[in-house]
This record gives C-alpha cells, sequence and structure tokens, in this order.
C-alpha cells in the first residue's frame, strides 16, 4: 500500500542497470587551486577550438569537422561554465565562513572587554582595600613602637585579682590576634591585587589578538569579495559565449545543404541521441511503476473502476494511500515551472520540424527567453526525485519527480542541479537551473509529464504566466 515506499526499494534494486545509463557527478571535492587549473586547461582547448573553426569554416569538404568541432566547444564552455561555477560557490561559502567568524570574534572581544573592565575595577577597589589596610597597620604599629611592652605589662599588672588577671590576658592574646589578622588580610589584598594585575594583562593581550584576527579576516574578506565579483564576471563572460556557441551552430547547421553527409550524418545524431534520452527515460518509468497497482476512479454508484488506459483526465481519480515525509503536504495544483520569469514556449508538445529537417514527435514543452540560461527551475509538483542525472546526450542533465500517484514530470537540459535522487522536494522547492546540455540547440528547459509511463501535454495541467 505504500506505494512511495515501494518505488524507492525499487530504484534501490534496479540501480545496478540504472548505473548503465545514469552519470552522476564527481565525488571529489576540488581545491581552489584545481578548479583554476582546470580553468585555465579549459581555456586552452577553447582557443584551440576557435583556431580549427576558422580554419573549417569556408571549407565545404570540412563541415562535418566544423560540426563536430563546434560541439566539442560548446562541451569545453559548458564544462568552464561548470568549474566557474563551482569556484564561486567554494568562494560563496568562504565569504560566509569568514562573516560566521568574524561575528564570532565579535561576539568573544565583547566578552573579553567586559573582562577587562571587570578586572580594571577589581584591581582599583582592591589598591583602595590596600591602602585603607596599609594606613589601619601603620597606625597600629605606630601605638605598639610608642608604648611597647610596657605598657602590656602594666596592664597585666594591675590586676588586683588571679580572675581579672586572666581577663586581662586574654583581651591582650585576642588584640594581638588581631593585628594579625589585619597583616594577613594586608597580605591577602596584596595577592589578590597582583593576580588581579596577571589577568588583566592576559586578556588584554588576548583582546588585542583578537582584534589582529579581526582585522586580518576582514582584509581576506575583501580579498574573496574582489575575487568572487571577478568569478562571476567570468562566469557571466562564459555564458554568453556559450550562447554565441549555440546560435553559431544552429545558423551554420540552418546553411548546410540538406542533402549533404555532414547535414544527414548530424540528423541521424541528433535522431539516435533523442531515442537513447526516450529509452533512458522509459526504463527509468517502468522502474518506478513495477511495484504499483493500477489507478482507479470511482463509477457512478461510488464503485472503484480501473482506469485501463491511464487516462488521467477524469479529476475524480484515486490511487492507493501514498506515504507522505511528516510535515510536508501534497496539493493537486499544478504550478509552471519557471516562477514568473519572462519566456515563451520555443517547441510545444506534439508533432514539430526537428529543426534542421524531418518530423518528430516532440514529447514535452520547450520554455525559453531572452537571458533564461541560469534561472532556477521548481517543483510543478511535490514529490520525490526519482533520478538526477548529469548527463551530456540526450536530456543532457535532467531531474525526474515522481509525484506518487501515476504522474511523473520530467525537467531536461538542465545547467545545474540541485536535489539529489531519493530527495523529497515541495511544491516549488528550486531542483535546477535552467541550461542547454544534452541534444538542445539553444538555452530552454524541456518541461515534460508522463501518467503512467505515457507522454501528456504538459499545458494540460500548467499555466503559463
Amino acid at each position: 500500500m505504500k506505494r512511495c515506499l515501494s518505488v524507492l526499494l525499487c530504484i534501490l534494486l534496479l540501480m545496478p542497470l540504472l548505473a548503465v545509463v545514469l552519470r552522476v557527478a564527481p565525488a571529489h571535492a576540488a581545491t581552489m587551486a584545481e578548479l583554476e587549473q582546470e580553468v585555465d586547461r579549459l581555456d586552452g582547448e577553447i582557443e584551440a577550438n576557435k583556431q580549427k573553426l576558422a580554419e573549417y569554416a569556408n571549407k565545404r569538404e570540412s563541415q562535418e569537422a566544423y560540426l563536430q568541432t563546434v560541439q566539442e566547444q560548446i562541451d569545453a564552455v559548458q564544462k568552464k561554465a561548470d568549474t566557474l561555477n563551482t569556484q564561486i560557490k567554494t568562494l560563496d561559502n568562504e565569504i560566509v565562513g569568514y562573516d560566521n567568524q568574524l561575528k564570532q570574534l565579535s561576539n568573544e572581544i565583547n566578552v573579553l572587554e567586559d573582562e577587562v573592565k571587570l578586572a580594571t575595577r577589581q584591581i582599583r577597589e582592591t589598591k583602595q582595600k590596600i591602602e585603607d589596610s596599609k594606613e589601619s597597620l601603620s597606625g597600629k604599629l605606630r601605638s605598639n613602637y610608642i608604648t611597647g611592652s610596657e605598657t602590656t605589662l602594666k596592664i597585666l599588672m594591675g590586676a588586683d585579682s588571679l580572675a581579672s588577671f586572666l581577663t586581662r590576658l586574654e583581651m591582650m592574646r585576642r588584640i594581638s590576634e588581631n593585628e594579625k589578622k589585619v597583616i594577613n588580610d594586608f597580605k591577602e589584598e596584596v595577592e589578590q591585587l597582583r593576580i588581579a594585575r596577571q589577568s588583566l594583562e592576559k586578556k588584554q593581550s588576548e583582546l588585542e589578538e583578537k582584534q589582529a584576527q579581526v582585522t586580518e579576516t576582514k582584509a581576506l574578506t575583501v580579498e574573496k569579495k574582489a575575487e568572487l565579483t571577478a568569478k562571476q564576471k567570468d562566469y557571466q563572460d562564459t555564458i554568453d559565449e556559450l550562447e554565441a556557441d549555440y546560435q553559431k551552430s544552429e545558423n551554420y547547421i540552418k546553411q548546410l545543404d540538406k542533402d549533404s553527409a555532414a547535414y544527414q550524418n548530424y540528423v541521424k545524431k541528433l535522431e539516435q541521441d533523442r531515442e537513447n534520452a526516450d529509452r533512458e527515460i522509459d526504463e527509468l518509468i517502468r522502474a518506478l511503476t513495477a511495484t504499483s497497482a493500477p489507478p482507479t476512479t470511482v463509477g457512478p454508484s461510488g464503485e472503484t473502476i480501473s482506469i485501463a488506459n491511464g487516462d488521467p483526465s477524469d479529476l475524480t481519480t484515486t490511487t492507493e494511500p501514498t506515504t507522505i515525509p511528516e510535515g510536508y503536504i501534497q496539493t493537486e495544483i499544478w504550478a509552471w515551472p519557471l516562477a514568473n520569469y519572462p519566456c515563451y514556449i520555443s517547441s510545444p508538445f506534439g508533432y514539430r520540424d526537428w529543426r534542421i529537417g524531418g518530423n518528430a514527435f516532440h514529447g514535452g514543452t520547450d520554455i525559453a527567453g531572452s537571458g533564461i540560461y541560469g534561472q532556477p527551475i521548481f517543483a510543478s509538483r511535490s514529490g520525490y526525485v526519482a533520478a538526477a542525472v548529469w548527463g551530456t546526450t540526450g536530456y543532457g542533465r535532467y531531474v525526474v519527480l515522481d509525484h506518487c500517484d501515476g504522474f511523473v514530470t520530467i525537467y531536461g537540459h538542465c545547467s545545474n542541479l540541485t536535489v539529489t535522487q531519493g530527495q523529497y522536494v515541495v511544491q516549488g522547492q528550486q531542483i535546477a537551473n535552467v541550461g542547454s546540455t544534452g541534444n538542445s540547440t539553444g538555452p530552454h528547459l524541456h518541461f515534460e509529464v508522463r501518467y503512467n509511463g505515457v507522454k501528456q501535454n504538459p499545458m494540460n495541467f500548467v499555466t503559463k504566466p
């Protein structure tokens, strides 16, 4: 009955099969130095490709080589954009770390400043006590020096009885002990002053050290922010170059003779990529639905009727109970996957001209727009991430969400993925960024809806803002 749990179990059992077609991002976290070396390497590759393209540009016999080099150039520029994006994220994290460090240092400095003030006050009070004790002790010493031991003897000898003598003797003993206490208190106050001064010196030293750390951290923060600004500009320049390369590729293909070998081979490659991408998704969908009971609808008399053809048009369709993580609410309302970003439908659902020749069935809706590259992609509905694939052909980098009721949504050609397989996402949560990876001739989002494995027109479920 717990369909989603069964789905996840099925995915785990089929992972050896899916590993053949699903490419995942590398686990190694490269250092900034390694990333910088990769950028330099890619810059060299990009420059070499530019020289090749200049050589092939006007040579008819080099058309296939030109197309191949353009694709290699696109791949290299995309990799450079990915590397720069990783550097930007690393710098962002470092800056956040420095900001947190500054906050921590500020708190520690505030505590130390309070402790320095307290120690300074204690030293001042202890000094006053010492002065008072010194004056009292000096008076007693002067008195003892003047009277000497003779006064003490007269006091004792003036007793008129043994009882009086003992009383006077006890009184003199207590006076002596009091004087000793005054002396001991004086010594203790002097020791307290010494300890307080040592403590003050230590705290002042710690305070100076923390203040020096603040100065150093602020300097590093300024340096990292400047580096971040430079990387962001480099990233935007790279994205502009990537979009120009896609446009260059598309323009070149349009100018090719449709009977030429270069044109026909390119068409075959695109068709093969499309077939492979569909096969990849189909295998995943079959894995998801392998343990699922067929959906049902409520009949006129309240009876449960199986939907044999998987037609989702009946809004009364129900499925077996779905287990949703605590705290999440799944809604039946579909959301536009690009929020309110200005865009247009570049290729609708259905049969279309495959841009460079031949009719092909387009199983989704392509959403494009000026400057759309890198824009966030949001989950149209809540569900589980059935796949988060860092592929290079077909759908390129894509995310598949299983909504646990027969519906699956696919988000293709992404530049970056922000979710991982098995993760539960809520409607409106970012899952990726718009790109042009895979079988694509320009930045756009390929948005696809399938019901029980059958492709549906996405515009029957979502509305463009």
